[in-house]
């Protein structure tokens, strides 16, 4: 069955996209130029070449179902609306897997890095939500700090009740 790992994609993805100065296509800060504009011919070779990437990126059965979209902006968003979102089921199969996880004869390193990899998984696919107005730098409360103490304590509690 044709799927996209989307816990490790959109980072692979936009990582690539960026190292390479042609994030802006997807994250729409690299507005198209006026058709007379004399960079307009050199954008759209760079619009194409982004959306190839992305398309290469994805196997053959997902990557037919985008092959009419316009641009990679389009692209990028259709994509993470299909398969970016938390997944439900996912999310709770890794929490039950999160509670199974012993260290029992591994190594410290590998106990910790198996939780580590779960942890990570899941702020993927369910992240804690982000301050769309912009006046974060505002708050005077400490609310951001105090919920991800909590997050922290959290993982914290889950490894002193491992019973390993």
């Amino acid at each position: 069955m044709a799927s996209i790992d989307v816990k490790g994609w959109k980072m692979d993805v936009y990582m690539s996209l960026a190292s390479k100065n042609k994030d802006g296509f997807v994250d729409g800060s690299c507005v198209m130029p006026s058709k007379n504009d004399k960079k307009y011919h050199q954008w759209v070779r760079c619009e194409l070449m982004v959306m190839r990437w992305i398309l290469n990126s994805l196997e053959k059965p997902v990557r037919e179902n985008f092959k009419y979209v316009r641009s990679s902006r389009e692209l990028w968003s259709e994509l993470l609306e299909r398969y970016g979102q938390a997944n439900a089921i996912e999310v709770y199969q890794l929490k039950q897997e999160l509670g199974d996880v012993k260290q029992n004869n591994s190594s410290l390193v590998e106990y910790y890095g198996s939780l580590k990899n779960i942890w990570e998984t899941l702020d993927a696919l369910d992240p804690l939500p982000t301050c769309s107005c912009g006046k974060i730098d505002l708050c005077s409360c400490s609310l951001v700090k105090k919920i991800l103490e909590r997050e922290n304590n959290a993982k914290l509690d889950h490894t002193n009740s491992d019973g390993s």
